[in-house]
């Protein structure tokens, strides 16, 4: 041993910027595939129809007409129904959950489709 620094071994140089660029390009994999993943989590839209007050406000309406003909009263009104009925399945095809509000305690008067559907309908809900 001689004392001089030639006899240690020699140091390993590190590549800093191809470490650092693996290191960013993990990371961004990473939160790539995480977003994926979100992106594909099923998400479910939930609505809510109120049939009772749609329904008692269309027989009001129709009560206070004039009835031109009575004996197509029941096909005038299978034919509404039916209407009623493609516009949900509107919703349906769409992704939502529609349900009645008889079963539902509460919600946020966002996903009360009723206003809408009665508005494309004809149908005067009052207040």
């Amino acid at each position: 041993m001689t004392g001089t620094n030639d006899d240690k071994p020699p140091q390993r140089q590190y590549d800093w910027p191809l470490l650092a660029m693996m290191t960013v390009i993990i990371i961004l994999l990473g939160y790539a595939a995480t977003q994926l993943w979100l992106a594909h989590q099923h998400v479910v839209n939930v609505v809510i129809f109120d049939s009772e007050r749609f329904f008692t406000a269309k027989a009001s309406q129709d009560a206070k007409a004039a009835v031109s003909n009575p004996t197509s009263m029941p096909t005038d009104a299978k034919v509404f129904v039916d209407a009623v009925r493609a516009e949900i399945v509107v919703y349906r095809s769409k992704g939502y959950i529609v349900l009645n509000s008889a079963q539902v305690v509460a919600w946020p008067e966002a996903t009360d489709i009723t206003p809408e559907l009665a508005k494309k309908m004809g149908v005067a809900l009052g207040e």
